[in-house]
């Protein structure tokens, strides 16, 4: 590696600075889509503002999922598009987890007893995967099931995984004459397809988490309100998408499907 080589000074502050003025456009261009991921909030501090008497464990994992969708949010407003998607399933894996929980107490145990050996943690990995849980919910609501399924899988080829299809338009390539320069965006402006696509799909991945926990945290009257109010928002979400599509296409298709109340 040689110490000889130059490259534009670049700093962390810089970096913060540009995605915070990023995102204080991205507030004013895109405020309907933000007033729905500010609706999905207020449903979840419905939900935690009220005692909860059921299972612990679960409980933990369905507040760490709305910890995971407030940080995807703030890189989402940033226009930081591939980095939202790991929080997003993440915090839909906390909620289905919390689901499979509820459905067979006798997995708490086994989560919290992960660390103990290399065969508790295999036991651990085997008896908590998102596709478990997704067969666990169709038990309950196989219409959400099959949504959340296909924004789960989805959620891969936007970032969740570093595939081809989730970095390469994030790259581009300039011709310097004596040499070839790669780049890579990590902040799309706000007016770009990009962040628009990425606030869509926080609110979406929101709206199914609240709906997983409606079945979590049964009983808790807070949840089952949040669940209705999830499904106006996905609704609303939808039709702006729509509309918006049909700018674009003839048949004004959307690709975030709502599941029904």
């Amino acid at each position: 590696m040689s110490r000889d080589r130059t490259t534009p000074p670049r700093s962390l502050i810089d970096f913060l600075d540009i995605a915070q003025r990023n995102e204080k456009q991205v507030l004013i261009r895109h405020s309907e889509l933000f007033e729905l991921l500010e609706r999905l909030n207020r449903s979840f501090e419905k939900i935690f503002a009220v005692q909860y008497l059921g299972p612990q464990v679960p409980g933990f994992l369905v507040m760490t999922a709305y910890g995971y969708f407030m940080s995807a949010v703030r890189l989402a407003v940033s226009g930081q598009m591939p980095p939202v998607f790991p929080l997003l399933r993440a915090g839909i894996e906390g909620v289905l987890f919390a689901l499979l929980m509820v459905a067979e107490p006798k997995k708490i145990d086994v989560w919290l007893k992960r660390g103990d050996s290399k065969s508790s943690k295999q036991k651990c990995r085997d008896a908590f995967t998102g596709k478990i849980g997704l067969s666990e919910l169709s038990k309950r609501d196989p219409e959400l099931s099959k949504t959340l399924g296909a924004y789960y899988d989805s959620s891969i080829d936007f970032g969740a995984h570093p595939n081809v299809s989730a970095m390469l338009p994030h790259f581009g390539v300039e011709d310097k004459g004596t040499h070839w320069l790669a780049m890579i965006r990590t902040i799309h402006s706000s007016d770009s397809q990009a962040v628009v696509d990425t606030l869509a799909s926080t609110i979406a991945a929101g709206g199914y988490m609240i709906a997983v926990m409606s079945y979590v945290m049964t009983g808790h009257e807070p949840a089952k309100l949040a669940y209705n109010e999830a499904h106006d928002v996905l609704s609303e979400l939808d039709a702006m998408m729509r509309a918006w599509a049909q700018q674009e296409t003839p048949d004004g298709s959307s690709p975030l499907p709502v599941f029904t109340k």
